[in-house]
């Protein structure tokens, strides 16, 4: 398994001894190819790594309501209720999936790599904005995507885990999470930095003068873009842009208000058409657990530190930075590190997730460190500039390894073909099977597993108990923390819903609760109950429940309510 990921490896040395020992020029091109390629080969080692994908069943079921032409997609594990969720990169996935027919975790796999690509291809042109050295370019591409910085927790074997378990009362260990591994698992944040370095690049050029009008549009494209597909990050977007127009102002001492006018105006503009999906997917809930919470400001400071110490320490060692480099997109992307620093330090978000605040303070010092790093080389013994690059770019191969065995212990209960992804063993795939062929699409199911959503894309009444998916392959979250923390529904509701979930498949031979039913009697929707067991199927029969299938072995059936004795 591993043979493969050593000859990446070598290829990778290769490439990187190029960069600093040959005095030939450099461009993006080969580390746009080995990236892909390594991304490629991850997926062909271990395809559940593609499909599971830590989350990746909650993702293909989202995608899956979306597929059969429910915009915008209800919660597939709360029937009927709106997602609390963005999904426009499932919208994304869900086209992808239609127009080349392949299943939602190949789209995904198709958007990861190409955002990849598109995200060293933007380093290096912010990065040429900064210095014309198509070296230092290639190297900024490289440290904002493999860039170890601190707390890297990918090492081989145990290494990691050592280190994080020591820092782990200090720190938040997602922090040293470089941004590679973002790419390689199904999530917005690969297509969030396409849009947010996008943003960042054209704002740049629009000071600089050039090209206003079509980088007008592209600006206007890149907020709608950011805010569609991963809209935490329209928080950095905003106050990073407030902080360069602010300081331009200052600095042009109110000369020239012509630039930072047309940039405030495009930035609203663009705000205007997001709200009301912005709105829809927090149901005018705001995700903010704490603002200025001391506990949170402390350790989120230190994590801030963390994280940049080293990347600074490389600038102020490189003593020819701030001379060689051009001062207005340095400055630039100063400005957006400070808003996503402030963000994280003194902005706590729901299960931590301002966490991702540090992913674009790694953007941003990546780039400025790559430089820096390249210019050591002016002045330093070529050796040492290298061993220096091999720390920094290890987590490429460091990531390579431990995703190349991660979830391959799981046993593999899934096939691919076309959109469909089908379900391995064969009784139970025609349970889905017949659900998808006789059911509307806007059907809700009672059941005691996570698959409908999954396998027969058809949505849940609701999970059976809260524990439901925390250890299951494809899902590794409570069910509990994504409804209620990650989505932020109601408890009361989630809770209902579940009482009468369980007192469907309660083991006593009547139903409970009055509620359920007459909620069976009359459901007023195409509601089906699901039956795994011969102990539900017996319990459904003798409640007057109408059997609509039975699988050929007869380990699985379907009942529908109403007509209840």
């Amino acid at each position: 398994m591993y043979l493969p990921l050593y000859i990446m490896a070598a290829l990778i040395l290769a490439y990187l001894a190029y960069l600093v020992f040959s005095k030939k020029g450099a461009g993006i091109l080969w580390a746009i190819l080995l990236a892909a390629s390594s991304v490629i080969l991850l997926y062909i080692i271990n395809p559940n790594l593609r499909v599971y994908s830590m989350h990746g069943f909650l993702h293909t079921a989202i995608t899956n309501q979306i597929l059969n032409g429910l915009i915008p997609p209800p919660n597939p594990f709360l029937a009927g209720e709106p997602l609390l969720y963005h999904w426009g990169y499932h919208c994304l996935a869900a086209a992808i999936a239609r127009i080349l027919n392949i299943s939602p975790p190949y789209a995904f796999a198709v958007i990861n790599t190409t955002s990849l690509c598109a995200v060293l291809f933007l380093a290096y042109k912010i990065s040429g904005l900064l210095i014309a050295d198509k070296k230092a370019n290639v190297f900024s591409a490289l440290f904002v995507v493999f860039g170890a910085f601190a707390g890297n927790i990918f090492f081989p074997e145990g290494i990691g885990k050592r280190i994080a378990c020591l820092l782990s009362n200090l720190i938040d260990f997602r922090l040293g999470t470089p941004l590679f591994e973002k790419f390689v698992k199904m999530n917005g944040v690969p297509l969030g930095l396409v849009f947010y370095l996008l943003y960042v690049y054209t704002l740049i050029r629009i000071l600089q003068g050039k090209g206003t009008k079509l980088n007008a549009a592209i600006l206007f494209i890149s907020v709608l873009g950011c805010g569609f597909f991963y809209p935490i990050f329209i928080f950095v977007i905003v106050l990073g842009t407030l902080l360069v127009c602010a300081a331009y102002i200052v600095i042009k001492r109110g000369v020239d208000l012509k630039k930072p006018f047309l940039i405030l105006c495009i930035i609203s503009g663009a705000l205007v058409p997001l709200l009301p999906y912005l709105f829809s997917i927090s149901a005018g809930l705001p995700r903010i657990n704490s603002l200025f919470a001391l506990e949170h400001i402390h350790s989120n400071a230190i994590g801030v530190f963390f994280v940049t110490f080293p990347l600074l320490a490389i600038m102020y060692i490189s003593e020819d930075f701030i001379k060689k480099i051009n001062k207005m997109p340095l400055f630039t992307l100063c400005a957006f590190t400070l808003a996503a620093s402030f963000l994280f330090i003194f902005v706590h978000l729901l299960c931590g997730n301002e966490y991702k605040f540090i992913l674009l303070i790694k953007a941003t010092l990546g780039i400025t460190a790559g430089i820096a790093l390249r210019l050591m080389l002016h002045r330093y013994n070529k050796f040492l500039v290298f061993v220096l690059l091999l720390l920094f770019i290890s987590p490429w191969y460091s990531c390579m390894h431990w995703n190349a065995g991660l979830m391959k212990r799981h046993p593999v209960i899934y096939e691919e073909c076309g959109r469909q992804i089908l379900y391995r063993d064969a009784e139970e795939r025609e349970l889905y099977e017949w659900v998808n062929v006789n059911t509307p699409a806007d059907s809700i199911f009672f059941d005691t597993t996570l698959k409908i959503p999954v396998f027969a894309k058809r949505q849940l009444f609701s999970p059976r108990d809260l524990r439901c998916g925390s250890s299951d392959p494809g899902y590794f979250i409570g069910i509990e923390c994504f409804l209620e923390m990650v989505c932020g529904y109601d408890r009361e509701l989630v809770k209902s819903r579940m009482d009468i979930t369980r007192d469907i498949y309660s083991p006593e031979r009547s139903f409970i609760k009055h509620d359920t039913e007459d909620f069976l009697r009359d459901p007023g929707e195409d509601v089906y109950i699901v039956a795994r067991t011969r102990a539900q199927q017996d319990k459904f029969k003798g409640q007057g429940l109408k059997q609509v299938f039975t699988t050929s072995g007869g380990r699985f059936s379907i009942y529908r309510p109403g007509g209840l004795d």
